[in-house]
């Protein structure tokens, strides 16, 4: 199973700290890699686990490189599913994606407040989501995600 993670940056934040968990527990004979949109501690802690790490350096906010590069790499690598914790990401990946027929899991919903000046892209985003991932029944229906293209993960804690 080639499986790509695809995240904003591997900075100090919960979902970040959700998808390193997450690739990191899966199992070892899995393909793992992860592609951010910017650095941050996790990439050591992620590369010390046998994950491959690539980080897209933006060079401004609406640098069209990164997305050149992540459509690239999906596009030739072609993993068997591409999970997107952000959604920049998962608007980036959509269409090649639905190009490549790989399956697009959107794991971007962690409230149920749609309370944001992205509202229209994330909405796009998600209708080219295979998937649509969230913490809660609440964030599902507040997106209008239909039932059967919603899954809900709730928050865990650590042992």
């Amino acid at each position: 199973m080639k499986v790509l993670f695809l995240v904003d940056s591997l900075g100090n934040g919960g979902a970040e700290r959700q998808m390193t968990l997450l690739a990191a527990g899966l199992p070892a004979e899995w393909e793992r890699r992860v592609c951010a949109l910017g650095g941050g501690p996790f990439v050591t802690y992620l590369r010390e686990r046998g994950i491959a790490v690539r980080v897209l350096k933006r060079r401004s906010r609406f640098d069209p490189g990164p997305a050149a590069t992540l459509w690239r790499e999906i596009a030739l690598s072609r993993p068997d599913v591409v999970h997107s914790w952000s959604w920049i990401s998962t608007l980036i990946a959509g269409p090649v994606c639905r190009l490549c027929r790989i399956p697009l899991i959107d794991g971007t919903i962690r409230t149920g407040a749609l309370q944001s000046a992205h509202l229209p892209l994330k909405r796009i985003g998600m209708a080219c989501a295979t998937t649509v991932v969230a913490n809660s029944h609440a964030g599902l229906q507040a997106w209008g995600v239909p039932p059967r293209k919603g899954c809900v993960v709730a928050n865990g804690f650590d042992r």
